[in-house]
C-alpha cells in the first residue's frame, strides 16, 4: 500500500534532519579545511575542477540538511519543489565526481602517488557505480514509500563523504593518501551509524531500504578494501589510464 506522500511522521522528520546533519557536519570537517587552506594560498593552487565538485557536493548535503528539515517543519510544496532542483545538483555532482576520478587516475606522477591514486580510484568507483541505484530507487520510492525514500537519500549522502576520511590527519591512523583502505571504511561507518541505529530503536529491526543501503555499501567498502590491497587492482588502472590518454581532454 502507498504510504501518502504528506503522512509526515514528526519524530521520524526530526531526527532524519539530524542524521542529515551529521553527514553535512562529516563532509565539512573534512573538506572545509581543504577550502579555507585555497582562500588564503590562492585558489589557483587547486585546480578548479575540484574547487567545482566541492561546489556541487557541498551543495548536495546542504540541499539534503535543508530537505530533511522543511519536511520536519510540514512544509511539503517546498519540499517538493526543491527536490527537483536536487535531481539537477545530483547529475552535476555525479558528473563531476566522475571527472575528477577519471581525470586523477591519468595524472602523470611518481610510482608511489600512482599507487595511492589508485587506491583512491578503488573507493570512487563504487560511488560512480552505485549512486545512480541507490538515488533512482531514491527517487523511486518518493511519492511511494516516504520512509524508504528519506532512509535512502541519507544513507546515499553517507557514503558520498568517505573521501571526507583522508582529509581529516588528526584522526588516528590517517594519512592523507598513505591511509589504509581499511581505516577509511572505518571512519567512513561514522556517517551511517546513526539511520540503521534508529531503526533497531524504534522498529526493532532494519527497514527494507536501510537493509538495502547496507548490503550495498558492505558489497562497495569490501571491494575497495580488496581492490586496493592487489597488484591486480593497480593494472587495471594502468590499463584504464592507456586507453583513455588519447582522447581524455587535459583538464
Amino acid at each position: 500500500m502507498k504510504k501518502a506522500f504528506y503522512a509526515v511522521n514528526r519524530n521520524d522528520a526530526r531526527f532524519f534532519f539530524f542524521a542529515a546533519i551529521v553527514v553535512l557536519a562529516f563532509g565539512l570537517i573534512g573538506f572545509l579545511p581543504t577550502f579555507v587552506a585555497a582562500m588564503f594560498a590562492g585558489f589557483d593552487t587547486i585546480p578548479m575542477r575540484v574547487h567545482i565538485h566541492g561546489v556541487f557536493m557541498v551543495g548536495w548535503l546542504i540541499l539534503l540538511a535543508t530537505q530533511a528539515y522543511l519536511v520536519w517543519q510540514d512544509r511539503l510544496i517546498s519540499h517538493r519543489f526543491f527536490g527537483r532542483l536536487g535531481v539537477l545538483l545530483f547529475f552535476l555532482a555525479y558528473a563531476s565526481l566522475v571527472t575528477l576520478a577519471v581525470n586523477n587516475l591519468m595524472k602523470t606522477v611518481p610510482p608511489f602517488v600512482d599507487v595511492g591514486l589508485s587506491k583512491v580510484f578503488a573507493l570512487q568507483i563504487k560511488s560512480i557505480v552505485f549512486m545512480p541505484i541507490l538515488f533512482g530507487l531514491a527517487i523511486w520510492t518518493a511519492h511511494r514509500d516516504t520512509d524508504a525514500h528519506r532512509r535512502l537519500m541519507v544513507l546515499l549522502s553517507a557514503m558520498l563523504v568517505e573521501a571526507a576520511v583522508v582529509r581529516m590527519p588528526w584522526l588516528p591512523g590517517v594519512d592523507g593518501l598513505n591511509t589504509a583502505p581499511l581505516t577509511i571504511v572505518a571512519y567512513s561507518l561514522i556517517p551511517l551509524l546513526p539511520v540503521p541505529i534508529y531503526d533497531l530503536i524504534t522498529r526493532g529491526r532494519f527497514h527494507w531500504a536501510t537493509t538495502f543501503a547496507l548490503i550495498v555499501a558492505a558489497i562497495g567498502k569490501g571491494f575497495s578494501v580488496f581492490a586496493a590491497e592487489t597488484t591486480v587492482w593497480l593494472e587495471f588502472t594502468n590499463e584504464i589510464e592507456r586507453l583513455l590518454t588519447p582522447i581524455w581532454p587535459n583538464i
